[in-house]
């Protein structure tokens, strides 16, 4: 994720640095990627958020809120100690424990 100095740097200063790896979420901009696949393929939206969801291998699309809490999570003093991570939050898409 970077220079190992520049995380030296800041957390001197107190400042966590992690990402955040969201996976499929359903949002508008996701529905209409849906619905275009779904006309060019002859499936219904709904057909083709299925077949997607069954290809990620996952229970359901995520929802902002997922990611909104893992956001909130890391900002809050629970997280002190979480430095210089990447985290999915992808319904388990990503294989593997690290």
């Amino acid at each position: 994720m970077g220079d190992a100095r520049y995380f030296q740097e800041v957390m001197i200063d107190g400042v966590n640095v992690n990402a955040i790896l969201p996976g499929l979420t359903e949002t508008e901009r996701v529905g209409q990627l849906f619905s275009q696949r779904a006309e060019a393929s002859g499936l219904s939206a709904d057909e083709e958020r299925a077949k997607q969801i069954a290809k990620e291998g996952i229970a359901r699309l995520g929802q902002p809120e997922d990611i909104a809490a893992l956001a909130l999570f890391l900002c809050s003093e629970q997280a002190r100690h979480i430095q210089g991570t990447a985290i999915a939050v992808d319904g388990g898409a990503t294989p593997g424990v690290f």
